[in-house]
């Protein structure tokens, strides 16, 4: 079984030994035998409720123990299976807590397809040392790490695709780092992001502004305009700390110069009120606001955010063509909130529309 295991992290992608490891383990009633099994199948069809309800006993009884050696550096919260193996996972170790580069190469780390580092200044040290052979999504990386990424093309540069850089733009002081740092390394970050040779397949870009002590600027939409990286990206993801109107304002104005297929505005998620996703569609010119996710106790206040945003957008004559406010089926919005919503919605020189309906 070991030289199977050490075969199926060589080739995490490779269905068929993760299948034959299943077969072994069963024999030996291994119970990770059955959860492999249960997985593969789910990717050719649908689990069974029952089926489902096996998975997560498995899972609850055994997933920390089948992580092995590098169980402490990961989070409980937020960690997935996937064909058996652990496939989503959030670094919870902190920087300066000593962790041994043995560790990092532990080759349990070849089956992560996403990882997320609670502190970024480590995640360098992870791409350095750990056998990342299927990573695709790589949360709070440093800008040291993005730069390197992005300024030289390898195996793990091309496999990303979703990439959310630790720090932040501020339009009064430019680029700084989530922690104390140098921001020249953040101009080579963003000239290595934007130009350099790695991250050619990158889909998703996502990092935060904190625009509290200054309006929109154009200046950080010049770059992306500017940027042949931009160019490859199919959505560019903004969490930001004030004035979402504002800065989608901004965008749906330059809509066609974007050239990316969709943005997704978010209020900073430290704040509590806001935090849904805006979504532009710069070609089609549609904006969603998915409320789906938004507890029933603020979704008037989530109603009324949506609202004042259509207003400003209308006020200044933003050219949205379509329009779709998504809630939960069993959702009970406040009816006068939701004649406001098609009110402003009268007032956009819209194409389609789906909103809910009035009673």
């Amino acid at each position: 079984p070991q030289e199977l295991l050490e075969a199926i992290y060589e080739d995490p992608d490779d269905g068929q030994r993760r299948a034959v490891y299943a077969d072994l383990l069963s024999e030996q009633e291994d119970p990770r035998g059955e959860l492999i099994t249960l997985q593969l199948q789910r990717e050719e069809l649908p689990l069974s409720r029952k089926l489902r309800d096996r998975e997560r006993e498995l899972l609850d009884t055994h997933g920390r123990r089948w992580l092995g050696d590098i169980a402490p550096c990961l989070s409980k919260e937020g960690l997935e299976y996937r064909r058996g193996f652990p496939a989503r996972g959030r670094v919870e170790l902190t920087y300066g807590e000593p962790v041994s580069a043995h560790l990092m190469a532990n080759p349990a780390w070849s089956t992560f397809e996403s990882l997320t580092f609670a502190d970024s200044r480590i995640s360098k040290e992870f791409a350095r040392h750990a056998p990342l052979r299927c990573l695709r999504e790589l949360q709070g990386a440093d800008v040291a790490l993005v730069s390197q990424l992005a300024g030289k093309d390898s195996a793990l540069s091309r496999r990303l695709l979703i990439l959310r850089i630790a720090g932040c733009y501020d339009g009064l002081f430019g680029w700084i780092r989530q922690f104390a740092g140098d921001s020249i390394e953040w101009q080579r970050m963003l000239r290595e992001l934007g130009h350099g040779p790695g991250l050619t397949n990158l889909e998703t870009l996502w990092f935060f502004i904190d625009n509290r002590n200054d309006p929109p600027s154009l200046q950080i939409l010049q770059w992306l305009l500017e940027s042949p990286r931009a160019a490859q990206l199919s959505c560019l993801r903004l969490d930001i700390a004030s004035q979402v109107s504002t800065w989608l304002r901004l965008f749906i104005t330059h809509a066609s110069e974007l050239p990316f297929r969709e943005l997704q505005l978010r209020s900073d998620n430290r704040n509590p009120a806001g935090s849904w996703p805006r979504t532009f569609e710069p070609q089609s010119r549609q904006l969603s606001i998915d409320l789906r996710d938004v507890p029933p106790a603020q979704l008037t206040r989530a109603l009324a955010d949506s609202a004042t945003c259509l207003e400003f957008l209308a006020l200044h004559r933003c050219d949205v063509r379509a329009l779709r406010l998504e809630l939960e089926a069993d959702a009970k919005p406040n009816a006068r909130l939701v004649q406001r919503l098609h009110a402003v919605a009268d007032n956009l020189p819209l194409e389609r529309r789906e909103l809910p309906h009035l009673v």
